[in-house]
Order: C-alpha cells, then sequence, then structure tokens
C-alpha cells in the first residue's frame, strides 16, 4: 500500500487504509476470541462490534488510565513507554493529546494494527517486554496494562521496566484480580479458589 501511494489520491489513499485496518482488527479478532465465544453467539456481530469499538478507540481502560498519566504527566516533555501496547488504544490517546509515547508489544498482527492507526509508524515497535531496548533511565513512565500475568518471568519483566525509568519515574502498573469470580480474557465466570486448576479446567 505504501508504494503504491504516490499514484493514489489522499481519499483513496485513507480508504484503502481504512479497509486494511478493517481486515486486520477482523483477523485478531478471530485469532483471538474466536474461540472462546459461547455456544450461540452470532461470531460475526461481536467481530463487527469489535472492529468498531477499536476504529473509535473506545477502550474504557485505557481511558482511566489516560487520566491519571494526564494529571501528572501534563508535560509534553515526558516520555512514555506503553510496554505491551497491544493494537495502539493508549497510543492514541496520548497522540492526540500531544504527548511522547512509544509501544511495544510482542505480537506482530497488533504491532502492524497499531501502527496504520497512529500517525507516527515508528512508535510502536516489535519488542519484548522483558528484554527492552532501550538505553537506562529514559523514560518519565511505563504503562503496563493486562501484561504481567502473560510474561514468562514476571520478575525479570519488573526488572528491565526500573531499568529503563529515570529515577524520579513512575509505574502504572494495571493487572486482574485472580480472586475475582470472572475471567476477562476468557470472558468465563470461574472459580478463583480452585486456581490453578480452573484455567485447565474450562
Amino acid at each position: 500500500a505504501a508504494a503504491g501511494a504516490d499514484s493514489l489520491s489522499s481519499q483513496q489513499f485513507s480508504n484503502l487504509k481504512m479497509t486494511m485496518l478493517q481486515k486486520m482488527i477482523g483477523d485478531y479478532y478471530e485469532r483471538d476470541y474466536k474461540p472462546l465465544l459461547k455456544l450461540g453467539s452470532d461470531f460475526q456481530k461481536q467481530k463487527n462490534n469489535f472492529i468498531d469499538n477499536v476504529l473509535k478507540n473506545k477502550s474504557r481502560v485505557d481511558e482511566e488510565i489516560f487520566k491519571l498519566v494526564k494529571e501528572r504527566f501534563a508535560n509534553t516533555t515526558s516520555i512514555i513507554l506503553d510496554a505491551g501496547c497491544g493494537l495502539g488504544d493508549f497510543l492514541l490517546l496520548c497522540q492526540k493529546n500531544s504527548m511522547n509515547a512509544i509501544g511495544i508489544d510482542k505480537d506482530e498482527l497488533s504491532i502492524e494494527i497499531a501502527k496504520l492507526r497512529l500517525s507516527n509508524p515508528t512508535l510502536a515497535k516489535i519488542a519484548d517486554g522483558e528484554n527492552l531496548p532501550f538505553n537506562d533511565n529514559y523514560f518519565d513512565l511505563v504503562v503496563s496494562k493486562t501484561v504481567i500475568e502473560h510474561v514468562i518471568d514476571p520478575k525479570k519483566y519488573l526488572q528491565e521496566i526500573y531499568r529503563v525509568l529515570k529515577k524520579d519515574g513512575a509505574l502504572i502498573l494495571f493487572a486482574p484480580n485472580y480472586l475475582f469470580p470472572w475471567e476477562g480474557h476468557y470472558k468465563l465466570f470461574w472459580l478463583p479458589y480452585l486456581f490453578p486448576y480452573t484455567k485447565s479446567l474450562f
């Protein structure tokens, strides 16, 4: 698409980009959510709703975290890392508010979607949170949303965040409560006190 951009009008390029985004977000949904749908669910309707919500940047978690960030880091010189940026929802909020944010994620499809959504695609990078490709004392703030429960070595992940944070920097860490009787990743009610057996059971 980028190679042919010169021969397209800005409107044609915008339409092509939107079509690509819709297809990629749909692929993402099918890969990560289709196996978790309840029997009898209207898959196409759920998929369309998901695509629509992503394109409209409707993420309640990211909006709430951004409120916290804006209160303390309104200074546009602050540098923020979204460690596990997913589809780029938080990065978009930062971009719209002229805040300096970089996002990393291990998932290539997520990063490709984030790049298409951002005005500066270089701000979304493929990287491993347990081996961050940044210098020591680089970021004023690191945001980590529902990531730590997925990493192989949580201690190393936190050590890497500590390494790249400035001495007076901050970390916002958002993670699920495993004692809550709803599993947000699998979209299921579950029995938390049976952990770790419940996930295998479901």
